[in-house]
């Protein structure tokens, strides 16, 4: 569940346009990237959070688990705290893409490693 939302807050960065057109009241239109940014960076992190507590310890999710839930936590962390940090030559459409496009792996991944147990 969790996954869900960077995932589609993301989306709503790159497609505000479109959405308020439509009248849709997503986080970007109404309250704009930079708290969209934000939502995806926090949401990213409890995502993270929640992944590495089904770790355990041996015998649960197992040790391959572990080390793919840590490796793409980082990788999904640090993708989404660039969208925090800005800058004067940030473009938040093209990052949300970016996040968008690493979490539909990053969730692929995380389930096979879970179901895989090595």
């Amino acid at each position: 569940f969790l996954w869900q939302v960077p995932h589609f807050i993301a989306i709503s960065i790159f497609r505000a346009d479109d959405y308020s057109r439509a009248g849709l009241q997503v986080v970007s239109v109404q309250h704009g990237e930079r708290a969209a940014t934000a939502m995806v960076a926090v949401s990213s992190g409890l995502l993270v959070t929640s992944s590495l507590l089904l770790g355990g310890g041996p015998g649960f999710a197992g040790r391959s688990y572990e080390l793919f839930a840590t490796v793409l936590g980082a990788l999904f962390v640090a993708l989404s705290l660039r969208g925090m940090m800005g800058g004067p030559r940030f473009d938040a459409k093209r990052w949300a893409k970016r996040v968008f496009a690493f979490s539909i792996p990053y969730l692929t991944v995380l389930l096979l490693a879970l179901v895989v147990r090595g």
